[in-house]
């Protein structure tokens, strides 16, 4: 009837009052085998199941994924304050920024301007050169990261220290032994 797909691999039923196995009134869990053919063979099953796990999110987390737009999600847009995302015209020809919202309900929604890409790329990166990647900023960073490492250095030198130690007490019991 259904090209023999359903005699491979049967389902299981099974009753109890909590899960499997943990029956508290000592009774043993009814469980029938075969109570119902399968669909798929196991092996099938076993694949999807594989393919799911690695295209779940918590396997690679969304944020993790690469994207060409740089400042999907952080600029706002001016008209209505959704995040604005990026988007391709012509095959890709020309970039964009538009409103999330104009994107997905249509433009009538919100009419804010399309951004171009480069240009609003090319100005933050240059208003964080000028304001942010500053000499005296720059100057401060090297200054903690130095610090950071001289304490962690030395709290190294400490625990080096005590394993040298230890490591002398246990050369010394053996030679006792």
């Amino acid at each position: 009837m259904f090209g023999g797909c359903f005699e491979s691999v049967s389902l299981a039923m099974a009753w109890s009052r909590k899960r499997i196995g943990s029956n508290p009134d000592g009774l043993p869990d009814v469980r029938l085998e075969g109570a119902w053919p399968s669909i798929v063979d196991l092996e099938t099953f076993d694949q999807v199941q594989a393919v799911l796990t690695s295209r779940a999110p918590r396997v690679t987390h969304p944020r993790v994924v690469h994207s060409e737009y740089m400042l999907s999600g952080m600029i706002r847009c001016p008209g209505c304050g959704t995040a604005m995302i990026g988007h391709a015209v012509k095959s890709g020809k020309f970039v964009y920024y538009m409103c999330g919202n104009g994107r997905r309900r249509g433009r009538g929604v919100c009419a804010s301007p399309l951004l171009p890409k480069a240009r609003i790329e090319g100005f933050v990166i240059d208003w964080i050169k000028r304001y942010i990647l500053t000499e005296e900023n720059l100057a401060e960073v090297v200054r903690l990261t130095n610090e950071e490492l001289t304490q962690v250095s030395s709290a190294e030198r400490e625990r080096v220290k005590v394993l040298e130690s230890q490591v002398r007490e246990a050369d010394d019991r053996l030679a006792k032994l």
